[in-house]
């Protein structure tokens, strides 16, 4: 092996082991993540536009956890979060590593994400994942939920997921028949709702805080599945 092949190669394994520490991110950063809440707000009718500057998941994104006075010792402190399932952290690393990589499609992320956790991957479209889960998830629980424009099924929605431990993670499917449908995964946070998702042609993964009314009266949202257990 001659010196100029030799010296080709050092080069291509010393540009290997940046390129992998520049994009490694260390799972106590994933987690850490998931303890902070977004500031942003979803709202289908502002997220038209152009992919916002500012990266998911980074800190100026992300409200800091509210501090409360601990009145023995006269100081202030935090209020512990539970630690978020495996599934929302892998939705956090999956989100901050590939996200621009797998680019706006929601059936994607959502893909990519099942995938990482040990789930089957399957190819499917946002309307179809309701036959995905039924081969691939038959023991999760789905409860459905009708956009009747009045928002008589908020409650029962909210109820819903509440009734279920905080920071269990939800599958959520939007159907529309003859039209495009929408996948996310949502958590509770205390009493905040945060959502992951990608949208189609509009922006690639991100996460933000949204309302159980937006959930189910959203713009272009119809039928929503909720989907847990899984």
């Amino acid at each position: 092996m001659g010196t100029k092949t030799k010296y080709l190669i050092q080069i291509g394994f010393t540009s290997f082991l940046l390129a992998g520490c520049q994009a490694y991110i260390s799972p106590s950063h994933v987690l850490k993540a998931t303890q902070q809440v977004p500031q942003t707000f979803e709202n289908p009718l502002e997220l038209q536009g152009p992919q916002p500057e500012q990266a998911p998941g980074t800190n100026s994104n992300l409200a800091p956890i509210p501090t409360v006075p601990d009145l023995t010792s006269g100081t202030v402190t935090r209020p512990r979060l539970l630690q978020a399932s495996r599934f929302v952290q892998n939705a956090e690393f999956i989100m901050l590593t590939e996200g621009k990589k797998i680019g706006t499609p929601c059936n994607r992320y959502l893909q990519r994400v099942m995938q990482y956790s040990g789930y089957p991957l399957g190819s499917y479209l946002a309307n179809d994942f309701d036959l995905y889960a039924k081969k691939n998830l038959s023991y999760a629980k789905v409860v459905h939920f009708a956009n009747d424009r009045n928002g008589s099924e908020i409650a029962r929605l909210k109820r819903h997921l509440w009734s279920y431990p905080e920071r269990t993670p939800f599958i959520m499917q939007w159907s529309r028949p003859g039209e495009t449908g929408h996948l996310a995964m949502v958590e509770r946070v205390s009493d905040k709702l945060i959502i992951y998702q990608a949208s189609l042609n509009k922006y690639t993964a991100r996460k933000d805080q949204t309302t159980v009314s937006t959930l189910l009266t959203g713009y272009n949202r119809r039928t929503l599945s909720v989907y847990a257990d899984f």
